[in-house]
């Protein structure tokens, strides 16, 4: 009696409440299998920072040949009729908002959509050697191949064979290093199940020449006449103006990238993990980033055609563009870093590794395109 009398007595345990329903974006993305680690709102993000790399790379200049003639220090004449600083206006204008972002505002403590900044400590303990002769690798690929990894991929859409060798050779490369030594997300498959995944990464690796194929014909149904624009006269040097606002674009996306998402925008990382013989659900991020890209491409491409008229080394052998661009694979891959990851996303925020990195790589160019320039067409 006791027993009952103490037991009609007692609250009623409330029912638990109903699991909350998912955002209609989130519902979005269970429709197009995007389900998984992010949210297709910040997919989204990543499509948008795809797109304004692509459109600030290529209307900045980064494609056309004159931009390596910045390392052109004794004025051959090969990439622009005297000394053109494009690329260092560029790189200039890249670094502002970021700079901005770490030195002079008051950032968040954390990201909107992560628990933490990913970023690499800027202790000089992390100095490693890899990242002195890694550097110098890239450099000496991107003297020889003509672009770093980032400022090579808009370009294939137009289907010029020379965009289309040294991007093999950089996703080729990539493999290559994922094999020799596996990123963390790697390493975390067992070496059994690797060869599972591998299917995926041979459709990524097809992209670059379906790219080079369906490209210029597609460009020619949207925009009647392509063919033609883009067989005019190239521009003998980019104007300033446009490596300024490219570059602008170019920081605007690697702030937004770290502000939603907490990590650097490098495209060395981003290429090497789309390659990783890793479940498809890990590679979401970096698939939609290179989306938002590759439709962005398109859009520079049928507007300004002139913005690849003009690629850095249309008359070196093709086998040694495709080597440059296997440099530039091993060597980034070695340093953790490139031109956008070590230089936009390490130098505003002090990273000490890329302190040593960038000018490493900087100075192998420096050296190695005049050298080079002497020995090859």
């Amino acid at each position: 009696m006791a027993i009952s009398r103490l037991s009609s007595g007692a609250a009623a345990v409330p029912p638990p409440p109903p699991p909350p329903k998912k955002a209609l974006l989130d519902r979005h993305a269970s429709v197009l299998g995007l389900d998984g680690p992010a949210t297709a709102a910040e997919l989204g993000v990543w499509a948008l920072c795809g797109a304004l790399m692509a459109t600030g790379l290529s209307y900045g200049g980064m494609n056309h040949g004159s931009s390596l003639s910045f390392f052109d220090w004794t004025v051959s004449g090969k990439y622009s009729p005297g000394y053109h600083p494009g690329m260092f206006v560029f790189f200039m204008a890249a670094l502002a908002l970021p700079v901005l972002y770490w030195q002079a505002l008051r950032r968040p403590r954390k990201p909107v959509f992560a628990p933490a900044y990913q970023v690499t400590a800027n202790e000089a303990s992390h100095f490693e050697p890899r990242l002195v002769w890694g550097s110098l690798l890239f450099g000496v690929g991107w003297a020889l191949g003509g672009y770093c990894p980032a400022s090579s991929m808009p370009g294939l859409v137009t289907g010029h064979a020379n965009f289309a060798s040294f991007n093999y050779g950089l996703f080729l490369g990539y493999v290559l290093a994922n094999v020799v030594d596996p990123p963390a997300a790697m390493a975390a498959v067992p070496p059994a199940q690797r060869w599972r995944h591998y299917g995926w990464t041979g459709l990524v690796l097809l992209a670059p020449g379906a790219l080079v194929w369906l490209g210029p014909q597609l460009l020619e149904l949207a925009v009647p006449g392509y063919a033609a624009r883009a067989a005019a006269p190239a521009l003998p040097a980019w104007p300033l103006a446009r490596s300024v606002a490219g570059g602008l674009l170019i920081g605007l996306a690697s702030v937004l990238l770290m502000h939603f998402s907490g990590t650097v925008l490098g495209m060395s990382s981003l290429t090497r993990r789309i390659v990783a013989p890793t479940p498809l659900a890990k590679r979401q991020r970096e698939l939609t980033f290179f989306g938002g890209w590759i439709a962005a491409s398109f859009v520079v491409a049928a507007l300004l055609p002139e913005a690849f008229a003009a690629p850095t080394h249309p008359e070196r052998p093709l086998p040694l563009v495709f080597l440059g661009g296997a440099l530039v694979a091993l060597g980034t891959a070695a340093a953790r870093g490139c031109t956008s990851g070590h230089g936009i996303g390490g130098l505003p925020r002090l990273s000490t590794r890329s302190w040593i990195a960038v000018p490493i790589f900087m100075l192998a160019n420096f050296a190695a395109v005049p050298v080079l320039d002497r020995i090859l067409p």
